[in-house]
């Protein structure tokens, strides 16, 4: 039997994309170009690419020849379908009747079946022993992707690697940066609104027991404006929080770690690596 592999033309060409791919630091824009170039070289009906997002969830942020949406809305937990299944064994897996594979779950065959899909191959992109991404082929109908295809997306796997897990840290210091400030202003917020409602508060109170029923029903007035805007100030609290307890330690950290470089005049770098843990509950 003749194995059809990648040859030096391929090769070639996942070097150039390599290239080009160099200066994405958004995981979506990257996962989208890796998904329309792979797709014009490998030839399949249908291509795609998910990102890791937070610990233990991919979502599908690349696609090429979809027939629609649904496939873009893909997010992949451990065990669930074919990705979930790599996420487990950490090796590529390839069905020839996705519908009908016994080795995966059926949380997706809805969604495949929508896309008329049967043979697929899901490669695990991983970079210093994280699992950053998951390339996907697919053909529509039952059978094998073919050698070819397997040893592109294998090798594409590792060229796009480093560039994959840069721009999921990329990203990650952005959002970090982007809560730190959010916390700040809600500590301003805190100090310094939340102390003048504190005084209107009090000032009402005091007209209210003035004795004079004008200003006491100015007052009413006046204390109820104050307790609503304390409430929506309140909102705004909840919405400004970090999502996580994770990410509020990765401020906390961040903000030291700017403080002893003021402090200090030294130049303090703080790098997030790794999936995160949660912290054990103190007994």
């Amino acid at each position: 039997m003749r194995i059809e592999l990648a040859d030096a033309d391929d090769l070639e060409r996942l070097a150039l994309l390599s290239e080009d791919l160099v200066g994405f630091l958004d995981a979506g824009a990257l996962a989208q170009r890796t998904a329309v170039d792979l797709y014009r070289i490998l030839g399949l009906p249908l291509v795609s690419v998910a990102v890791r997002e937070g610990s233990s969830m991919f979502a599908m942020r690349g696609v090429h020849g979809a027939r629609n949406d649904r496939f873009r809305q893909v997010q992949v937990s451990t065990g669930k379908g074919l990705g979930g299944r790599v996420m487990v064994e950490r090796r590529q897996v390839e069905v020839q009747n996705y519908a009908d594979d016994p080795r995966i779950t059926n949380h997706f065959v809805d969604i495949v079946n929508g896309e008329g899909l049967g043979g697929m191959l899901a490669v695990p992109v991983e970079y210093d022993a994280e699992l950053v991404g998951i390339l996907y082929g697919g053909i529509r109908s039952i059978g094998s992707i073919g050698d070819r295809a397997r040893s592109i997306l294998a090798e594409a796997a590792r060229n796009i690697a480093p560039m994959m897990a840069a721009s999921i840290r990329a990203s990650a210091a952005i959002q970090q940066r982007v809560d730190a400030e959010r916390q700040r202003i809600a500590s301003d917020l805190h100090d310094d609104v939340g102390q003048l409602l504190f005084s209107i508060s009090v000032a009402a109170q005091r007209l209210r027991d003035s004795g004079d029923e004008h200003l006491a029903q100015v007052a009413v007035g006046i204390e109820e404006q104050a307790h609503e805007a304390t409430k929506r100030m309140r909102q705004a609290f909840k919405v400004m929080a970090p999502s996580s307890q994770t990410q509020a330690v990765a401020i906390a950290l961040q903000r030291e770690t700017d403080d002893l470089q003021t402090r200090s005049n030294l130049t303090v770098h703080f790098m997030v690596r790794g999936n995160p843990c949660p912290l054990p509950t103190p007994p």
